[in-house]
């Protein structure tokens, strides 16, 4: 019954009005998909028999379900999906941070959703500072300078000094972190002359925290006939360190102007009073 009432001249020609085909001028394609939807429209109400009451409620309610379609499309809009497929082959963990803040946004409103976010992003930035990376410094032979280790694959330590390059500011909350790791590489060190340098070359800043650190470090070296040496220390470190009495007791002959100097001064440097007590531990 629709199928042949839809057919039919009177009906077609109907919808030909309703759609804008009967007329020259306007987007052809819009008016094809507006003939469509007027159409299935017809068929729906002849199939169920839909009462002018039913038909002008759905009206009625068509302006909402409109804006609601309106507003999501506008909110999908907003959403970089190439920026979150960029993220998932760059960073995880930025992904993460961007998942976090889509969903607080979605869930809980735009400033609460900013709000989530922005504490998202300083909980990962602490994270990171608190566990900075480090290296290992070591020569290849035949070539000048120092280089890391672990990129380097035929680069060797130097036999009784260990030179180790934290790359991080040295504050409260990572020093324990990374006085940790450089008390742990001074636990291979053997011979009759055993020297740990600190490459503070990336330590742009420190605090008191980390200069009691350090001391403790200097003084659990010493009594195991380890001395302790810092080379490339920035100025603004090297001015907190003299105040502290750190520099005055580490020795004026421990502290370098760079990494290389220190290598090379324990090399060419004879055994003094500190190395031949090491001998006797």
């Amino acid at each position: 019954m629709t199928t042949e009432l839809l057919e039919s001249p009177q009906v077609r020609d109907l919808l030909d009005r309703v759609s804008g085909l009967d007329r020259q001028g306007g987007n052809p394609r819009t008016k094809q998909i507006l003939r469509r939807v007027v159409t299935d429209l017809y068929a729906v109400i002849d199939e169920f028999a839909v009462t002018p009451e039913e038909f002008w409620q759905a009206l009625a309610f068509l302006p909402e379900a409109a804006l609601g379609a309106v507003i999501a499309s506008a909110a999908l809009d907003l959403i970089d999906f190439r920026g979150f497929g960029s993220l998932w082959r760059l960073s995880r963990g930025e992904l993460a941070i961007a998942v976090i803040a889509l969903a607080g946004v979605l869930s809980l409103g735009v400033l609460r959703g900013v709000v989530i976010a922005v504490g998202a992003t300083m909980a990962h930035l602490l994270w990171q500072a608190s566990r900075p990376r480090d290296a290992l410094l070591g020569r290849i032979p035949g070539r000048d300078g120092l280089y890391k280790l672990h990129r380097h694959a035929d680069a060797l330590p130097i036999p009784g000094l260990v030179i180790y390059l934290p790359q991080s500011a040295l504050v409260f909350f990572n020093v324990e972190y990374v006085t940790r790791r450089m008390m742990k590489r001074a636990r291979h060190l053997a011979g009759p002359r055993r020297w740990l340098v600190l490459d503070a070359s990336a330590m742009n800043e420190i605090d008191s925290t980390a200069v009691a650190a350090l001391e403790d470090a200097r003084a659990e070296l010493e009594q195991q006939g380890i001395r302790f040496g810092i080379a490339d220390l920035h100025s603004r470190p090297r001015a907190l360190m003299d105040r502290s009495g750190l520099s005055r007791r580490i020795g004026a002959d421990m502290l370098f102007d760079t990494a290389e100097q220190a290598a090379a001064a324990f090399l060419d440097r004879p055994l003094n009073a500190s190395d031949r007590q090491s001998l006797d531990l």
